[in-house]
């Protein structure tokens, strides 16, 4: 079953008008956009997407169907943009994407945003702004790859595996610019084992999570370098039960 819920973040529009939408095939398709507010669907195969200046959503796969995901490429300019590196609803494995995102206030899926299927090993990086980046599916089951996320300044908040449902995590990279950040390892809101990751938060007050910020699972072996500024960093479980990993952390300056 795919679930049914939707977690709207701020900066996302609900009676969004986009001015273009370009849709791809099941080859691999080089698809661009305009400086307006443009939607552009991939379909299947590893697809380049270039969507430019506005307000713009990008799926590098389907807008509505199961598949797995190809290899795809998003590359989205200033404004605030939604990307998905494969389904925006359906069940599916996900491809190993890349997600390049500009300044604005965005939100940036590696996977599937409403659907099962265990993910790619997905490469995010986010631009300044108040950006959502989840490495896995935001809503779905499904076991995480071992992601890459590179945030820029903003009030981030970054996590390696689901923000929903049930999966264990990957090994994932978190690294996030100045500002007050919320860095999750594993799940948000899910039970899982955790996979060995790495978070490196920069200045501002952090707070950094290396397995389940909400869910239960035995941890991963996790590494936490967080800082100048007022930083929690806890390197299990923030509210969940389980065996506790071998984690390293190195905080700055601060009240941690």
């Amino acid at each position: 079953m795919i679930p049914t819920t939707l977690t709207l973040f701020p900066g996302q529009l609900l009676n969004q008008v986009l001015a273009d939408t370009v849709t791809g095939t099941d080859g691999d398709d080089k698809l661009e956009g305009t400086d307006g507010d443009d939607d552009i669907e991939g379909k299947g195969g590893d697809d380049k997407i270039d969507s430019k200046g506005g307000n713009d959503e990008n799926t590098g796969d389907k807008n509505e169907g199961d598949g797995d995901g190809g290899n795809d490429n998003i590359k989205s300019g200033d404004g605030n943009d939604f990307n998905r590196g494969d389904n925006e609803i359906g069940n599916g494995d996900g491809g190993d994407d890349v997600i390049n995102s500009g300044d604005g206030l965005d939100t940036n899926i590696g996977d599937n945003e409403i659907g099962n299927g265990d993910g790619g090993n997905d490469n995010i990086k986010s631009g300044d702004g108040d950006d959502r980046n989840v490495g896995d599916n935001q809503i779905g089951d499904g076991d995480g790859g071992d992601d890459v996320i590179n945030s820029a300044d903003g009030n981030d908040l970054n996590i390696g595996d689901n923000n929903k449902n049930v999966g264990n995590g990957g090994d994932d990279v978190i690294k996030s610019g100045d500002g007050n950040d919320l860095n999750i390892g594993d799940n948000n809101d899910a039970n899982g084992n955790g996979g060995n990751d790495v978070i490196n938060s920069g200045a501002g007050d952090d707070f950094n999570v290396g397995d389940n910020r909400f869910g239960s699972g035995d941890g991963g072996d996790d590494v936490i370098k967080s800082g100048k500024g007022n930083d929690v960093n806890l390197g299990d479980n923030f509210e969940g039960n389980g065996a506790g990993g071998d984690d390293k952390i190195n905080a700055a300056q601060g009240d941690d």
